[in-house]
């Protein structure tokens, strides 16, 4: 498409988007405590929040908005046949079902014309857009730029950043079924990635462009999630920016065509961000986190209008939600450290005694289940070796922070083993009790991120370290 500047205006643009995209790019360079700083409650709300972001532009769409035009019967009619055409598909077990979206929405356009909802000047449109045309760049004025723009961008970027890691999540927790956490280094080079792409933006006066969380979304709706749909999405977007005319057609698709799919594609967000802030246990402090942000971004929701007279930046219900989501987590992080302790006598109780105490401070800490079992399994096997050994008393502290768990434990006694490098055969079992206290050992471990030891003479400590 063609980018032309104003009327009377020089071909020039301030280069407040190029400095944000700078910005932008080295903001992802501070996310690498990601798990800390957008846990999967912050996560949650964002990918929510998105959903509500798209329902709201749908009901704009529609003109049911203030100051907009509601739409009549027919367009409603055309709004609820193509949401159910891409129901119907979708649980059709065919091979459109991948497709329901697209299905839907072309049946949706052809009915929109059957019964007269399209736009008036639709042909108009499209026969004035040409087949082929470049672009023409601005390029930035540096004299241009004034202080209030530029932090009203900078501003924007907690909405974009936000925006950007919640459709990321998003894609892998929809990838991976036994996805528990964030996985940063992923999200990390996608919002370098973004940021340099806004540098792009900036430096030739094009729009900024972001992760499609709209299209994230789609993908989630029918699971087509290949590398290689990435690639061929590619290759046609570039060829649609150089064709007007497949621009235009876009741009005139009826209203109620374009809001069923927004509205279709945004249930999917909400449940997967639902399914995001509910996979750990939600104790007192992550429903808090929980809670302002949705209450704040709903708040947005229900009342844009005032929301654009005296805060514009924190108009959108994604950018009030995941800011104070944000704020909320990291004011009451100090919060977070809980610590447990207790004594074991190891003998033939120890390992019952272990298991009661470990599930027990796994509940109150609301951890999850596989964090509760794994630091289960390795107090009780570590406790019954040291009763093996004869250790008269075995002190055991831990301490929860945000994202794991410090287990140590100290005696007086004998060192333990180093524990087995693998698995042993059964036939290494059964030749002495080193190979059973090294198996044992190695089953405490396994699961854990960090083991360290100390000994110093008769004292002996052992910190396991697991991530929740």
């Amino acid at each position: 498409m063609r980018l032309r500047a104003p009327p009377g205006s020089a071909s020039v643009v301030p280069p407040r988007l190029l400095i944000a995209g700078i910005v932008a790019a080295l903001l992802s360079f501070a996310m690498r405590r990601l798990r800390v700083l957008i846990p999967n409650e912050v996560a949650g709300v964002v990918v929510m929040l998105i959903g509500v972001s798209l329902i709201l532009l749908a009901t704009q769409i529609l003109g049911l908005q203030a100051g907009g035009s509601a739409p009549g019967p027919m367009g409603v009619v055309v709004m609820l046949a193509s949401i159910l055409a891409m129901v119907v598909v979708a649980l059709s077990r065919t091979k459109l079902a991948r497709l329901s979206v697209l299905v839907g929405a072309a049946f949706g356009v052809v009915l929109a014309i059957l019964l007269g909802e399209v736009p008036a000047n639709a042909a108009a449109v499209v026969a004035a857009s040409p087949w082929f045309d470049l672009p023409h760049p601005w390029l930035p004025d540096f004299g241009d730029m004034q202080p209030a723009p530029l932090a009203a961008f900078l501003l924007a970027l907690v909405a974009a950043k936000a925006s950007a890691a919640g459709g990321f999540l998003m894609i892998q927790r929809a990838a991976d079924a036994g996805w528990t956490r964030p996985d940063p280094p992923p999200v990390q080079r996608g919002l370098l990635a973004n940021g340099i792409a806004i540098i792009a933006a900036g430096a030739f006066g094009a729009a900024a462009p972001g992760p499609a969380t709209a299209a994230a979304g789609l993908s989630v709706a029918t699971g087509t999630l290949a590398r290689r749909i990435v690639w061929i999405g590619t290759a046609i977007l570039v060829l649609v920016a150089f064709c007007p005319k497949l621009v235009a057609l876009f741009v005139v698709a009826p209203a109620s065509v374009k809001a069923a799919t927004l509205i279709y594609v945004s249930g999917f967000i909400i449940v997967q961000g639902a399914q995001l802030a509910t996979v750990r246990l939600l104790d007192a402090r992550r429903s808090m986190v929980v809670a302002l942000g949705m209450g704040a971004g709903m708040t947005a929701a229900t009342a844009p209008v005032a929301f654009a007279a005296h805060v514009p930046a924190l108009a959108s219900p994604l950018a009030l939600g995941a800011m104070l989501a944000f704020l909320a987590n990291l004011a009451t992080m100090p919060l977070v450290t809980q610590r447990a302790a207790v004594r074991l006598s190891p003998g033939l109780d120890a390992g019952r005694e272990a298991s009661e105490w470990a599930a027990e401070t796994a509940r109150g800490w609301g951890l999850r289940p596989q964090t509760g079992r794994a630091i289960e399994r390795a107090l009780v096997e570590i406790a019954e070796v040291l009763g093996r050994h004869r250790v008269a008393a075995l002190e055991v502290s831990a301490r929860r922070g945000e994202d794991r768990v410090d287990l140590l434990l100290a005696w007086q006694g004998s060192p333990l083993p180093e524990p087995a490098a693998r698995p042993p055969q059964a036939e290494d079992l059964l030749e002495d009790d080193s190979a059973q206290d090294t198996f044992a050992l190695w089953l405490a471990t396994r699961e854990a991120l960090a083991v360290t030891r100390r000994n110093s003479g008769e004292d002996c400590e052992m910190r396991l370290v697991f991530e929740d």
